[in-house]
């Protein structure tokens, strides 16, 4: 853990940059030994794209423009997931990222605003940002309970995501240039685009 003067946290470029090339070597890794696990084991790779023909049919498109059916009495689709991008924002993986993105950044700021906190994914990221990073953390709640919790994972700051965020965070005189917005992202969108966009001042 990186931690400032006075007790606020300081981001340690150096450490940042071993930590997420660290993950890069995890995932090329993994994606290696299961690669070599399913040749071992005879298993046909077809790379492409597929869709049902019938209930015992894929077609596959090859990356060439190819075309192959495929036939099986037992058909398991393990198609993993993707982040949601809701229409109308303009992911660009530097300012506004989705959760894959996020594993790529290439810098971070000194404070962040995680919307839901309380939550599973809200909790483990105000963890981690406090223990492996020292970000100054400020995490939406709205009731005692989850305020309690998520002070209890490390936030810094409370607001109420209920009340509109720009006064909530005026009152606190901080302006995070980053934020995690993990719920009702729709709901909190112009907060969201006005926190982040550039400045001509130096930002937090």
């Amino acid at each position: 853990m990186r931690q400032g003067a006075g007790g606020r946290g300081s981001v340690d470029g150096a450490f940042f940059g071993e930590a997420t090339g660290r993950k890069q070597r995890i995932v090329e890794s993994q994606e290696s030994l299961l690669l070599n696990q399913l040749l071992r084991d005879g298993v046909d790779l077809l790379p492409g794209e597929a869709s049902f023909v019938d209930p015992y049919t894929l077609g596959v498109r090859r990356p060439g423009g190819e075309k192959k059916e495929l036939r099986a009495p037992v058909i398991i689709l393990a198609t993993g997931s993707r982040p949601r991008r809701p229409p109308g924002i303009p992911f660009d993986r530097e300012r506004i990222l989705d959760s894959s993105s996020l594993l790529s950044l290439r810098r971070l700021p000194q404070t962040m605003l995680v919307i839901g906190g309380a939550g599973g994914v809200g909790s483990i990221l105000i963890q981690l940002a406090k223990k492996l990073t020292g970000l100054e953390v400020i995490a939406t709640a709205s009731r005692p309970d989850t305020e309690e919790w998520v002070r209890k994972m490390g936030a810094d700051h409370v607001v109420n995501h209920r009340n509109p965020l720009d006064e909530e965070l005026k009152a606190l005189g901080i302006s995070p240039r980053f934020v995690a917005a993990l719920t009702n992202t729709d709901q909190h969108i112009a907060a969201i685009v006005e926190l982040i966009q550039p400045r001509t001042q130096k930002g937090a």
